[in-house]
């Protein structure tokens, strides 16, 4: 008699686990011998038999617990305890028997290096492993008696859905034909996975199939498929090459983070990208086309090594942190389509140095230049009319050209921008609100406009070198002296 583990999977509940048996003489000995117990039930004639596992014990299979302890110290006393039950077996195959059980109490199959799929479908319950189809396959010739078995059965040969693989140390994995759904998280954390091949049955990849999968190298997707789930491909590092096919019209978010993607080319299908979905990748380049109206928030977030952006005319807004920690951006040009950008769209941009705004902008994000090292000098252009704190904590900033076009210094616009020394407030605004220059300490200079009619008097806090210019009479010669703020008359030209 020959013992084989065929499968060892979870069971809907958390305290059984399934393992398959090629031996219809041992089933029949299981039957007889165990039953009784209660701690084996058969689910499929002669092929599968289902053990309790307490949480922290064995149950063997004369009935006695074999701690977990225990079974770690001395595995080889594990085979003792069958000699009395298991007479007709031989030393050989009592090991092999211990082996089985063994694999049922980590929850896990033999390993194999090399997975290929022989079936359509797996149901959420299990795990996917070559030995769960090879006795799959053998029951869907024979099938069983009890109902919630051949219910199975009917789903795998209905569903065409690949759901989710144990086998962590699988290098390659064949999807075969007729597999129409890749399931959620089905290949997730497999960390040696290196190459997959999907068929053109393929419609639909879930979330996170290939998550974490950090060998991954080589995979194709099909013209077949159409839709792929959030964080699809996160943490595939040493992915660097990926065409998906333009029936896929949106892509969710973080389905590309984290991978070591280096370009990556839009179809013209693509409408939406998520939250994320490129951040932490290793992108060098991207054109992002004007069929994507809008950039997501921290889309290409994190890309390191991201140093050529090219927006096309045509997207309409940039999200939130969509390029921060972009370490390698030194220029950007925003074109004319897009009309709004968030907060903080390149904080973190430690080498950008060059900033072309186009000419649909009236506003700036909040802190969308906060912690650009390089970043020395900016020219406003004159559609901007209100700056949004879009220098907040800039701490590199040195001169900033403004626009007439301006109505007032808003709260935190300039605040904690240390290397600011001097800055000219052009004719039209007429407010400097609360803590507009707070805490940028350097600012020895400033020069308003007569247009201005408003001065909170925390907008210049903490600044004790300050000298302000203005016209003689204006409202800021008023505010200089009430405040005792040094005050120098601007020259009429």
């Amino acid at each position: 008699m020959k013992i084989r583990a065929d499968f060892v999977t979870n069971s809907s509940s958390s305290s059984f686990v399934t393992i398959g048996i090629y031996s219809k003489e041992l089933v029949n000995f299981i039957r007889k011998t165990v039953n009784k117990y209660g701690e084996i039930n058969l689910l499929a004639e002669d092929t599968i038999a289902q053990i309790y596992i307490a949480d922290d014990d064995i149950v063997n299979f004369d009935g006695e617990l074999i701690t977990k302890k225990d079974y770690n110290q001395n595995a080889d006393a594990v085979a003792e305890m069958f000699s009395d039950c298991l007479p007709k077996l031989s030393k050989e195959q009592e090991d092999e028997l211990v082996a089985l059980i063994e694999a049922a109490y980590n929850q896990k199959c033999f390993a194999s290096k090399k997975y290929r799929a022989q079936t359509d479908s797996i149901r959420d319950d299990n795990f996917f492993t070559k030995e769960t189809i090879a006795a799959a396959n053998r029951a869907k010739k024979k099938p069983s008696q009890d109902p919630n078995t051949d219910k199975y059965f009917k789903i795998i040969k209905k569903t065409g859905l690949l759901k989710s693989c144990i086998d962590k140390k699988i290098t390659e994995a064949i999807i075969p034909e007729g597999v129409k759904v890749i399931g959620e998280e089905a290949f997730k954390d497999c960390y040696k996975l290196a190459r997959v091949y999907i068929p053109d049955s393929v419609t639909t990849i879930e979330k996170s199939a290939f998550e974490g999968c950090k060998r991954l190298v080589e995979i194709n997707v099909p013209d077949s498929v159409d839709s792929i789930g959030e964080r699809v491909f996160c943490g595939c590092e040493r992915l660097e090459q990926l065409t998906i096919p333009s029936s896929v019209t949106s892509f969710p978010q973080f389905c590309f983070a984290k991978t070591g993607l280096t370009s990556f080319d839009f179809a013209q299908t693509v409408t939406k990208i998520g939250w994320g979905v490129f951040s932490g990748s290793g992108l060098k380049s991207i054109v992002i086309p004007s069929n994507i109206e809008n950039i997501s928030s921290y889309a290409f977030s994190d890309c390191k090594a991201l140093s050529d952006v090219i927006i096309s005319d045509g997207v309409l807004s940039i999200g939130e942190g969509a390029f921060s920690g972009c370490d390698a951006l030194l220029d950007i040009a925003i074109p004319d389509s897009v009309t709004q950008v968030d907060a903080d769209v390149f904080k973190e941009c430690i080498n950008l140095k060059n900033v072309t705004f186009g000419k649909g902008l009236s506003s700036l994000g909040f802190s969308m230049f906060s912690e650009c090292e390089n970043l020395k000098e900016i020219t406003i252009p004159p559609n901007i009319t209100n700056l949004g704190c879009a220098f907040y904590e800039c701490n590199s900033i040195q001169k900033v050209n403004l626009p007439s076009s301006l109505e007032s210094i808003a709260m935190w616009d300039f605040m904690s921008c240390p290397n600011l020394k001097e800055i000219v407030i052009p004719e039209g605004v007429k407010n400097i609100e609360d803590e507009a220059f707070c805490e940028s300490e350097n600012l020895k200079k400033i020069t308003l406009p007569g247009s201005v009619v408003s001065i909170d008097e925390s907008a210049f806090y903490s600044l004790k070198k300050l000298l302000i210019v203005a016209p003689k009479g204006s409202y800021a010669e008023e505010f200089a002296k009430e405040n005792n703020v040094k005050f120098e008359p601007l020259e009429e030209k």
